[in-house]
C-alpha cells in the first residue's frame, strides 16, 4: 500500500512537472519561430521598398544621361527601371498582405494605401517621360520629387508598421511570460501539496507501523508472561515443595537451592524484558511518572544522577506517542550510560499547546556532531532515535563536541 500510494503520487509529481516543461518549451519554441518570422518578413519588406527606390533613381539617372547625350538607346532601360519597380511593388504588397494581420488596422491600411500611392507617382513619372518632348522637363522633376515624397511617408509608415509588429509580439512573450509564472506557481503549489501528501502517507504508515508493532510487543510480552513466566514460577513452587519433602537431604537441599536461585534469575530476566517489550507501567501510571520511576531505577546505579523535569508536561496523549517518547528517553539513557562517560544528565519535558519539546543534556565526552560517520554509527543508536522521532512526524537537532557533552532537542507537533 506505501508503495503504491507514494509511487502514485510521485506519478502526480512528474506529470505535474511534465506538463510545465512541455508548457515552457512550446512557449519558447513558439517564441524563437514568431521572432523569426517576423524579422524576416520586416527585413524582406524593407529590402523590397529599397529597391523600389533605387529602380526609381537609376531610371532618373539615365534619363538625366539621355539629356546630356540624346542617345535613344538608353530609353529601354530607363522603362526596363520602372517595370523592375512595379514588379518589386507588387510582391511588396503581396509581402504585406500576407503578413501577420494582427497589427491596428489603420497602420496596415495606412501601408497600404503609401505603396499605392508609390505606384501612382512611378506611373506618373513614366508617363511624363514618354512624352517628354510635349512636356517641360520641370514637371518631371516635380513627378520625382512627388516620387521622393511619397516614398518617404512609405519608409515612415513601414517604420510604424514594423514597430507596431514588434510591440504586438513584445506583449505576445509578455503573456506568455506571465502565463509561464502563473503556471509555475501553479505547479509549485500542487508539488507541495503531493509532497504534503507523500509525507502524510508515509507518516501515516510509520504510524500504523508503530502501531502494529505495539500490538505485537503486547502480544509476545503476554505470551512471555503466561507461559515462560507461569512455568518459571511453577518451577520455584516445585522446587520449595521438593525442599519440604526432603529437608533431611542436605545434598539435595543444595540442588533445590541452586534451582530455586536459576528460577527466580529467569522469571526476573523475563520480567524485564516484558517491561522492554510493552512498559506497564506507561499505563498504569502515564509518561511523567514513568519516566521518575525510570531515573530513579537508574539513579540507583550509582554510575549517573539523572535529572528529569516534567513541571509543564500537561498534556493527553495517545498511547502509542507514549510509548515512542518514553522508548526515545531509554535509548537516550542507554547511551549516555554506555558511551558517554558522564556524570550527570538533565531531562526536560514539557508541551505548549500541541507541541511536545524533550530536551536531553549530559556533561560527558560527546563527540563531533559534523561528523556524518560518526552520525551514522550503529553504536549511539541515533538511527534508532532519528526513525522514532520520524514516526511521530517530528524534529530531531542533535549539537554535540568532544568532551563538550551532548545536547538534544526533539520537537513533535501532536493532536491529543
Amino acid at each position: 500500500m506505501k508503495i503504491t500510494k507514494g509511487l502514485h503520487i510521485k506519478g502526480k509529481m512528474m506529470l505535474v512537472l511534465l506538463f510545465f516543461s512541455l508548457f515552457a518549451f512550446g512557449s519558447l519554441v513558439f517564441t524563437f519561430i514568431k521572432s523569426s518570422r517576423i524579422d524576416r518578413e520586416n527585413v524582406q519588406i524593407i529590402e523590397v521598398g529599397e529597391k523600389v527606390k533605387i529602380d526609381v533613381l537609376q531610371a532618373r539617372i539615365i534619363l538625366d544621361e539621355y539629356k546630356l547625350e540624346r542617345d535613344t538607346t538608353l530609353y529601354p532601360e530607363i522603362f526596363a527601371n520602372f517595370t523592375l519597380a512595379r514588379k518589386n511593388i507588387e510582391s511588396l504588397e503581396q509581402m504585406i498582405h500576407l503578413a501577420d494581420k494582427k497589427v491596428v488596422d489603420d497602420l496596415h491600411q495606412r501601408l497600404i494605401k503609401n505603396v499605392s500611392q508609390i505606384l501612382d507617382k512611378i506611373n506618373t513619372l513614366e508617363n511624363l517621360i514618354k512624352a517628354q518632348n510635349q512636356v517641360d522637363d520641370r514637371m518631371i522633376l516635380e513627378a520625382y520629387h512627388q516620387f521622393t515624397r511619397s516614398f518617404n511617408a512609405f519608409e515612415l509608415a513601414l517604420h510604424d508598421y514594423v514597430s507596431d509588429r514588434n510591440a504586438n509580439f513584445g506583449k505576445t512573450v509578455y503573456f506568455l511570460l506571465i502565463a509561464s509564472f502563473l503556471i509555475l506557481l501553479v505547479c509549485l503549489l500542487i508539488i507541495a501539496n503531493l509532497v504534503n501528501a507523500l509525507l502524510r502517507a508515509e507518516r501515516i504508515v510509520i504510524r500504523k507501523t508503530v502501531e502494529i508493532e505495539q500490538k505485537e510487543r503486547h502480544r509476545i510480552s503476554r505470551e512471555l508472561h503466561d507461559g515462560l513466566g507461569a512455568l518459571l514460577s511453577s518451577i520455584g513452587i516445585y522446587a520449595n515443595i521438593l525442599d519440604r519433602e526432603t529437608k533431611d537431604n542436605q545434598e539435595v537441599n543444595e540442588k533445590l537451592k541452586e534451582i530455586r536461585s536459576l528460577s527466580n534469575s529467569a522469571l526476573q530476566t523475563v520480567q524485564e524484558i516484558i517491561n522492554n517489550l510493552n512498559p506497564s507501567v506507561l499505563s498504569k501510571h502515564g509518561l511523567a511518572i514513568s519516566l521518575e520511576k525510570l531515573c530513579e531505577r537508574m539513579n540507583q546505579l550509582g554510575k549517573v544522577t539523572f535529572r528529569l523535569n516534567t513541571a509543564n508536561y500537561n498534556i493527553i496523549l495517545p498511547q502509542g506517542t507514549k510509548v515512542i517518547l518514553y522508548r526515545v528517553c531509554t535509548e537516550l539513557i542507554n547511551n549516555t550510560l554506555k558511551h558517554s562517560q558522564a556524570s550527570a544528565a538533565h531531562i526536560k519535558l514539557y508541551n505548549k499547546k500541541n507541541t511536545i519539546f524533550l530536551n536531553y543534556a549530559d556533561n560527558g565526552i560527546g563527540f563531533d556532531s559534523s561528523n556524518k560517520e560518526l552520525q551514522e554509527g550503529e553504536k549511539m543508536g541515533l538511527r534508532n532515535l532519528r526513525s522514532r522521532i520520524d514516526a511521530l512526524g517530528g524534529h530531531c537537532k542533535i549539537e554535540s563536541a568532544p568532551n563538550q557533552g551532548i545536547n538534544i532537542s526533539v520537537q513533535i507537533n501532536c493532536i491529543p
